[in-house]
């Protein structure tokens, strides 16, 4: 029970973040005209474009260092930020003008030019409640994300029915940025510090630039296929293309953002040799499959019928549509993790950030189909093709750290991909996709069984992972010097 209060704020800050996404989705599409629409998506994706190539994961390199030296690691990553947020500012100003003739006509500069003040506001982020993760801290992430969405949602309903225009995503990103950087000040228990010239400054740079190829592997796979349709296929049809990508493949970084961080606490306080160590890994090696099928189980029962009764009828989405996009659900979970905490924790963030930018393939792929295929289908196959190329990336670059757990880890997926393929199978090769109830009752009955699978065999890893009689209580907060 002590284990459930401590996660259950990384729960509900999970659930916020993408409850977030979900309500500025809904607002925009049901108060903006289709142009508009696209074109806060098309702003949207140069903002996290741009904000992934340079995403470093500072606040991991503090949680991976001693606690003996946090606040000087703090303090050094602090300046790292700033100066990655000023950088960041200035590549928007260089690229907003090609961007905007690329995606929305070149006399649309200004709209994404706007995205350089957000960069720099949230660089002054106090990012010692993030690295609370390590000590299962959750609460005042929780608090500051509440507060600074909240803020947000409230700029982007009044500046949406104000204008009606993409600039009422522009003024939730500003808002919102503010308001977290003033609530990460207000519930961080030491003061703020920057420090220039330190080791420890020089240590997070060492720590953070081999990311920056994660970041821009990131970004391009995760964005740059939404550029490229709105390059390619228009405004309205980027609209489209982003609605489908948010309800499918949005929710798995909530996914991630709860499952990444019990995993990374459980490696870090866990010696490298132990028993202990290697059953945390086993035990997530097989888990992360295991919902990785149930949740693409569920995007084949409810996504055909969820998006036209949310975001309105013009969203109509494709059988293939649907089936693609649970497919690239489940190689996308499997592909982050366990690999990317596994890394991280090993501090080998050039092997992550290659593991990321192989890919980038799909991306290729996406670009030639569209190309040969114009439309939303094509992208999504190529997205999935990119998600099977990095996913095997990321088994070479982490089998020497999941040791024995790779055996797991294999016959894990192995397992649970039999069972979302021929479920899928069910589904769309008996005509029987238009009928949401016989999509849940087929796709309920795979669930059943994979997660009764899990209850056979996950139980006894968890009692060797976590429970012992010698068991130190990590989920105490340990005390700092």
């Amino acid at each position: 029970m002590r284990r459930l209060l401590k996660a259950l704020p990384l729960f509900g800050f999970s659930f916020s973040e993408i409850s977030v996404a979900f309500v500025r989705m809904f607002i925009l599409t049901h108060i903006l005209g289709p142009f508009e629409f696209g074109f806060a998506a098309a702003i949207s994706a140069a903002y996290a474009t741009i904000e992934q190539i340079t995403d470093i994961a500072i606040f991991r390199f503090v949680s991976s260092s001693p606690r003996s030296v946090q606040v000087e690691a703090i303090a050094g990553a602090h300046a790292l930020t700033i100066l990655r947020g000023f950088f960041l500012a200035t590549c928007i100003l260089v690229f907003s003008y090609p961007i905007a003739c690329a995606l929305a006509g070149c006399g649309n500069w200004p709209s994404f030019a706007w995205l350089a003040p957000v960069t720099i506001i949230k660089s002054f982020e106090d990012l010692e409640i993030r690295v609370g993760e390590r000590d299962y801290r959750y609460w005042p992430q929780l608090i500051a994300s509440l507060v600074s969405h909240g803020a947000g949602i409230v700029a982007l309903i009044v500046v949406a029915y104000e204008t009606g225009s993409h600039y009422a995503f522009i003024a939730y990103l500003l808002v919102q940025a503010a308001a977290y950087v003033v609530a990460s000040h207000i519930l961080a228990s030491n003061p703020y510090q920057v420090e220039w010239n330190t080791p420890y400054f020089r240590k997070a740079l060492a720590f953070g630039f081999p990311l920056l190829l994660n970041g821009a592997g990131l970004a391009l796979v995760g964005q740059g296929d939404r550029l490229m349709v709105g390059a390619l296929l228009g405004l309205p049809t980027l609209g489209l293309y982003a609605v489908v990508v948010l309800a499918g493949l949005v929710p798995i970084s909530g996914i991630i953002r709860i499952l990444g961080p019990l995993f990374f606490a459980g490696l870090h306080n866990a010696r490298d040799v132990s028993s202990k160590y290697v059953a945390r890994v086993r035990l997530f090696s097989r888990l992360y499959p295991i919902v990785a099928g149930c949740y693409a189980l569920a995007l084949i029962a409810v996504l055909k019928t969820a998006i036209p009764l949310v975001f309105g009828s013009r969203f109509i989405v494709s059988n293939l549509a649907v089936l693609v996009i649970a497919s690239t659900a489940f190689f996308r979970i499997v592909r982050l993790e366990p690999h990317t905490s596994l890394l991280l924790n090993a501090q080998k963030t050039r092997a992550l950030a290659l593991s990321n930018l192989s890919s980038l393939i799909g991306l290729i792929a996406a670009t030639i189909l569209i190309l040969i295929y114009p439309s939303i289908e094509g992208a999504l196959i190529g997205v999935l093709i990119g998600e099977f190329v990095g996913l095997s990336f990321a088994v070479s670059a982490t089998k020497e750290l999941l040791k024995s757990a790779i055996v797991d880890y294999a016959i894990s997926v192995s397992a649970v991909m039999i069972v979302v393929a021929g479920s899928a199978a069910l589904v769309f090769l008996t005509h029987s996709s238009d009928n949401i109830l016989i999509r849940i009752a087929i796709s309920g009955g795979a669930c059943i069984l994979i997660l009764a699978g899990a209850c056979i065999f996950l139980p006894k890893f968890y009692r060797r992972a976590y429970t012992s009689r010698h068991r130190i209580h990590e989920f105490e907060v340990p005390k700092t010097e």
